[in-house]
């Protein structure tokens, strides 16, 4: 991928919902980085893709169900699109539309076809933030010395792989599949947090807001404890109430930063 050109629009979908490898959204990350147009066309697919998403779910409930189907259908279709290249084909098929209404139209068909299977026995959810009933968050009584000092382990996959099943049933994940969620801790075992059910929520890869974007902010969060710059009880009070508002309070940011897209800390869950 040149400097000069930009990533084909069918990509900036696929890479939006998680749908790449992790060399190519290795590549895209790098290319955000120094393309401004690129950046402003992700931003807009994410902003829209997470407008219809958040309407979406205040009009049936909080959940989803399994739309693996229907974005396969898509994914066939985006990627003839892509080998009539790409951004060229995009706008001849809607030749008066501007790129932020095209990706809007792509939306409004995933969730369209995701309403068809509404009713399947499988649902899923792709919820940002976890239900504070089931995940209020728990923390351990440590101090920021011993925070800092410690280097924590975290539960393997097979420590985790009951305990995990169960959360996902909790929430509704039947068919939760290998690399599509990480089991995350609301409040990281790196800011105190306890290894403990009510503090563990499948967190999806597939939203805006997604696991990567949390580890990014569980890192920053750390540093500033580490450093003297934050409290410990402070971090772990943000990031259990709302790490998104947490997030956007650290950050300085409405939106996360194309640099923690891809940011790689925690495994993902393998079914």
């Amino acid at each position: 991928m040149s400097k000069e050109s930009h990533i084909p629009a069918a990509d900036l979908i696929l890479a939006a919902d998680g749908e790449v490898s992790l060399l190519r959204r290795y590549r895209i990350h790098r290319h955000l980085v120094r393309c401004g147009t690129c950046r402003s066309r992700m931003k807009e697919i994410e902003d829209t893709t997470a407008g219809f998403m958040h309407a979406y779910r205040d009009e049936i409930d909080a959940q989803l169900p399994s739309v693996s189907a229907p974005r396969a259908l898509l994914r066939a279709r985006l990627s003839q699109l892509a080998s009539e290249h790409g951004d060229t084909v995009w706008q001849r098929i809607f030749p008066s539309m501007s790129f932020r209404r095209a990706a809007y139209l792509a939306v409004i068909f995933i969730l369209a076809a995701a309403n068809l299977v509404l009713w399947q026995s499988s649902r899923t959810t792709l919820a940002s933030t976890p239900n504070p009933s089931l995940t209020p968050g728990v923390a351990l009584p440590l101090t920021e010395g011993a925070i800092c000092s410690t280097v924590l382990v975290k539960r393997s996959h097979a420590e985790l792989a009951v305990i995990g099943k169960e959360i996902f049933e909790k929430y509704g994940i039947r068919n939760p599949g290998s690399g599509h969620y990480e089991l995350d801790y609301l409040i990281d075992p790196e800011l105190g947090g306890a290894d403990d059910a009510r503090n563990l929520w499948p967190q999806p890869y597939s939203v805006s807001w997604n696991a990567h974007v949390k580890d990014a902010l569980e890192s920053h969060l750390r540093e500033l404890v580490c450093t003297g710059q934050l409290s410990l009880a402070e971090a772990q009070h943000d990031i259990a109430s709302d790490w998104i508002a947490a997030y956007k309070k650290y950050f300085h940011t409405d939106h996360p930063l194309p640099a923690h897209l891809a940011f790689e800390k925690d495994e993902p869950w393998i079914d």
